[in-house]
């Protein structure tokens, strides 16, 4: 594969080098403050081409904290998802003119501190001698990111070499990205990890030894992510992380049982294929968030009765209910006494009545925010008869935001049902634009949904025609 970039440019190179034997330009005569400034808003490539068109430039450094190389900053392309995929072989081919590349953009790069430094390119662990020279090279690191995605098949991936960043106590770094990594914390370093607070794993293969390593070095450990991991058929997270506030699991496999037991989370996630959890001694856990895929019968029955009996103390409940892949939210659930809000994503379907989802407020009865996300499903079936609500009151429900809305699922009598319902509510969107869903660790996606306009006018003229009768003149209605 060709590279249509010129290469990086050296010192001897005549064709980009000015001559300043005459008197220096206007820029040059700015601060060196100002000038390191300038510096900070190029790529590194291009920063270091820069450098060769003034003596005064050559050993100036950048001012922001950030050292950032990958196919643009290096090369100039944009490394979109499906360049990757489209050239996957050509750049492992062509790996050397990367790793040359990054090694000459360190040797000239003379930044007295480095924060963060992100690397991101086809590379595995035949690569190891190199990677392990540059992020040692920044000695001040405090966020260190290394992205091997797209490395070909039977390539070994790399091992990251905690005994390098971690080789003394009086290491800086506090944030830590793996991507296509093995990292494998020895028992040895316990004394060494105290300075990570946040740790994101991504494609790694864990097993036990591996999270208890974790938790007895890493001592103030605040926020774990594991993210389409390998894990053991059983996992246990214990006492040991004493630090820890934010756990999440993402599309991650293997494991069917997941202990947690005697933490201080306040929050938690999983997403992923269902499994067995269990949450043990943990008082402090406030936030929870589940989206089981192929939830059925073991998902469906944590989510609507297991959970409220694990986190009692719950506040905010979130949760991805997907009609096609659970039981039917029954018509009596245990509740969740101290539940304040609700966030639910919902798919559409003629098997599910979006009016069964009364149950769950009723099941929370100090509920005062609820957001409903809904989305339509291309997967139909049987029409399934649930219709719960009978006299239901909500009598601490303030605030009430529907997306996504569509007249499928009984949407109408629901929002309907919630106007007559909600004793005390003060505000309620129904939104049939936006829609959003929860991609994990704390991301929230946005969207528009683009209907015909004819369609949208005649939906919010019959949703403010049913709306007006029923709602209470100190409700604010949105309609949108």
């Amino acid at each position: 594969m060709e590279i249509n970039v010129g290469a990086l440019v050296e010192d001897g190179d005549s064709s980009v080098k000015a001559d300043n034997a005459e008197g220096d330009d206007l820029i040059s005569g700015l601060p060196e403050e100002l000038l390191c400034s300038i510096l900070s808003l190029l790529t590194a490539r291009d920063a270091t081409r820069v450098r060769v068109l003034s003596t005064r430039w050559r050993y100036l450094c950048a001012s922001p904290s950030g050292l950032h190389l990958d196919l643009y900053t290096v090369f100039g392309i944009d490394p979109t998802y499906e360049y990757w995929y489209k050239h996957q072989a050509n750049l492992w081919k062509d790996k050397f003119r990367f790793i040359n590349a990054v090694n000459q953009l360190l040797h000239i790069y003379r930044s007295k501190k480095v924060n963060s430094f992100r690397l991101s390119y086809s590379l595995g662990n035949e690569s190891s001698v190199h990677i392990d020279r540059w992020i040692s090279f920044p000695t001040q690191i405090e966020k260190l990111e290394l992205n091997f995605s797209f490395i070909p098949r039977g390539s070994q991936c790399y091992n990251f070499p905690c005994h390098l960043l971690f080789r003394d106590e009086g290491s800086k770094l506090k944030h830590l990205c793996l991507h296509y990594c093995v990292f494998r914390p020895l028992p040895d370093l316990k004394n060494h990890l105290s300075s990570l607070k946040t740790l994101d794993l991504n494609h790694a293969p864990l097993d036990q030894s591996d999270f208890d390593n974790l938790g007895s070095g890493c001592i103030n450990l605040e926020w774990l992510r594991i993210h389409k991991c390998s894990l053991p058929q059983t996992l246990n997270i214990g006492g040991q992380y004493v630090c820890l506030k934010w756990l999440g699991f993402n599309l991650s496999n293997g494991a069917r049982m997941i202990r947690l037991s005697y933490l201080k989370l306040t929050s938690f996630e999983y997403i992923g294929e269902v499994t067995y959890l269990s949450i043990f001694g943990i008082p402090s856990l406030e936030k929870v968030h589940l989206n089981f895929l192929h939830a059925f019968e073991i998902g469906s029955n944590y989510m609507f009765e297991g959970l409220a009996k694990d986190v009692p103390q719950l506040q905010i409940l979130s949760l991805v209910l997907d009609p096609v892949q659970i039981l039917p939210i029954p018509a009596k659930m245990t509740k969740f006494e101290h539940v304040k809000e609700l966030v639910l994503q919902c798919q559409l379907s003629t098997i599910f009545d979006l009016l069964s989802v009364s149950s769950m407020l009723e099941a929370c009865p100090c509920l005062e925010k609820f957001h409903l996300g809904l989305q339509s499903s291309s997967w139909d079936g049987e029409k399934v008869e649930m219709r719960y609500p009978n006299n239901k009151r909500y009598y601490q429900l303030k605030e009430v935001e529907i997306s996504g809305f569509r007249e499928e699922s009984n949407s109408i009598d629901f929002a309907i049902h919630l106007l007559e319902s909600a004793v005390v509510l003060e505000r309620m969107i129904v939104n049939s634009q936006r829609r959003s869903y929860y991609g994990g660790g704390g991301e929230w996606h946005y969207f528009k949904f683009l209907m015909i306009e004819e369609t949208e006018r005649k939906l919010l003229q019959r949703l403010l025609s049913l709306f007006k009768d029923k709602i209470n003149p100190d409700v604010q209605l949105i309609v949108k």
